[in-house]
């Protein structure tokens, strides 16, 4: 994978919350891209899909 950025958007919980909280409680923030270690892989997702018993 070809990558020209160096930081990634990720989804921050700094606290925890309860469930219906959680809409307040997460914050976007740009991070630093993690470096995959020896052994391991960095994938791309660029699509996933939500089971609604997940989150409701």
């Amino acid at each position: 994978m070809t990558s020209t950025s160096s930081t990634m958007p990720a989804l921050l919980l700094d606290a925890p919350a309860q469930p219906q909280d959680l809409p307040a409680a997460l914050r976007l923030a740009e991070v630093p891209l993690p470096q995959p270690g020896p052994g391991q892989v960095r994938l791309r997702v660029r699509a996933c899909g939500l089971n609604p018993v997940d989150w409701k």
